[in-house]
């Protein structure tokens, strides 16, 4: 889906597929979501907005490692980051 619907919407309408013309957003678990797809790969989007995003019990589900997770990474690898 973070492949395709990119893909899919600038082939509908007129868009720039500059990174520093796109954006992503999302509410609840779309800003899960959006968390996700903007962070892996991170040179997709200029920014992503996530509204409320679930991440509620995420980093207790023991497939996720910092090895296999962007969001694990950043939790344990950045100063100051919190979610």
């Amino acid at each position: 889906m973070a492949h395709e619907l990119p893909q899919r919407v600038e082939s509908m309408f007129r868009l720039s597929s500059r990174r520093e013309d796109r954006f992503i957003a999302g509410f609840s678990m779309g800003g899960f979501g959006v968390l996700k797809t903007a962070l892996n790969p991170p040179d997709r989007y200029a920014a992503a907005f996530s509204i409320s995003g679930t991440l509620l019990n995420f980093f207790d589900m023991p497939q996720q490692t910092p090895d296999n997770d962007v969001l694990i990474r950043m939790r344990t690898r950045v100063p100051g980051y919190s979610a």
